[in-house]
């Protein structure tokens, strides 16, 4: 018996129970579920260049290491602190009463969604209440030894008219294995902005971010992701009203480790509007994949959608692969997709060289720019932190 089966037994037979009878009972019937499925690996799943049947057999034992030596976060709102997937404050806990009806809806195709829910033993709840306005901070810290799994969960639920501006923060030490969902619920005519930032040195990230919006709804989000280890993120989004809006731009750098990245963009009401922008740039052998997909189902007329992936690879041992896809079952729309995988432009370094700058200078003042335009768009403290993430790595490189 491996490491994650002896977890899943430990779950399944009650021997790490939370004391919370609900909370319990919806993990009892994720590992159920679970119990139907298999771990998907690169030769099951389509175009994915990250192992999660591989990462998930490495581990052998739950994550506890002491989170407490990690820096505080110098970003504006109220921080929520969660070390190793468990909450530091009550007042965020789903352990906290009363019971939650929109958490564990996610348990039923979605692999990593399912394991995350099986296997948590606490969440973040941040609910924001009818036209309120809150600036959250989540800042997730993660520490163990190889091998160990630390799961985390958060549950956003934004109500008619509010607003939440939210910093997911993600931090690791340690070859630790972090399994994280996220799953926000917006409501009618709600505003919601979240930046999520990866800082990952060593270990393993597998992130599921999961968005259902309701009618006349936005939504604004931008990730980074400049970490050395490796990292696997699912984004799906769903407009289930008409008029809702989404927006998702992104940038990382990969370098040793893999990036893999899927964006899932489902329009199911008619006249909504979505555009995501993804920049990637692969260096010292990293490996960067993303698949995007944008589905307009029947009826679903005026969208308005697009989707953009821009590559740039250093040297010829890194690698980028993209494949952004369109289904459409509607014929009154507005779609478009692309995706460009190259090189620094020469001409460009040469015109910089030209006026005194060093070829390393010029180059790396040109995958400045490169990146600037998926951060400068979104702005606030958090976009900061990602836009010094991206120059520090790239002064690296």
């Amino acid at each position: 018996m491996n490491g994650l089966q002896k977890i899943f037994k430990q779950t399944a037979l009650g021997e790490r129970p939370t004391g919370v009878e609900w909370f319990d009972a919806v993990r009892h019937r994720a590992v159920l579920t679970w119990g139907e499925m298999e771990l998907p690996d690169t030769k099951t799943e389509d175009y994915r260049r990250f192992n999660l049947r591989a990462a998930m057999e490495s581990v052998a034992c739950r994550a506890e290491g002491d989170c407490s030596m990690f820096e505080p976060l110098d970003l504006e709102g109220e921080v929520v602190r969660c070390d190793n997937g468990r909450v530091a404050d009550a007042e965020y806990s789903i352990l906290t009463p009363p019971p939650i009806a929109e958490y564990g809806s996610l348990t039923s195709a979605i692999a990593s969604a399912v394991l995350n829910t099986a296997l948590a033993e606490d969440a973040v709840v941040v609910r924001v209440a009818r036209g309120e306005s809150r600036k959250v901070v989540l800042d997730s810290r993660f520490k163990g030894t190889k091998g160990a799994l630390a799961v985390s969960r958060v549950l956003v639920v934004v109500e008619e008219g509010a607003s939440l501006e939210l910093s997911d923060v993600c931090r690791t030490e340690g070859e630790v294995v972090a399994l994280r969902c996220r799953e926000v619920i917006v409501g009618r005519d709600a505003n919601v902005k979240i930046a999520d930032v990866v800082e990952n040195p060593e270990g393993t990230v597998i992130d599921h971010r999961y968005t259902s919006q309701a009618e006349g709804s936005s939504t604004r989000a931008l990730f980074g992701d400049v970490s050395r280890g490796a990292s696997r993120v699912d984004v799906v989004t769903l407009l289930n009203g008409p008029h809702a809006e989404a927006v998702c731009d992104g940038v990382y750098v990969a370098t040793h480790g893999v990036r893999d990245i899927r964006l899932d963009v489902q329009h199911l009401a008619g006249e909504c509007q979505s555009s995501e922008l993804i920049k990637g740039i692969a260096a010292e052998g990293g490996r960067g994949s993303f698949a995007g997909r944008i589905y307009v189902a029947p009826d679903s007329q005026k969208t308005d959608a697009s989707l953009l992936n821009r590559n740039i690879v250093l040297g010829t041992d890194a690698k980028i692969y993209t494949k952004p896809t369109l289904e459409i079952y509607a014929d009154d729309v507005k779609c478009s997709h692309g995706a460009t995988v190259g090189q620094l432009d020469p001409e460009a370094v040469y015109y910089m060289r030209q006026r005194g700058l060093s070829q390393q200078a010029a180059e790396r003042l040109q995958l400045l720019g490169f990146a600037a335009e998926v951060v400068e768009r979104f702005g606030g403290q958090a976009a900061e932190r990602i836009a010094a993430a991206v120059e520090h790595k790239l002064q690296t490189l």
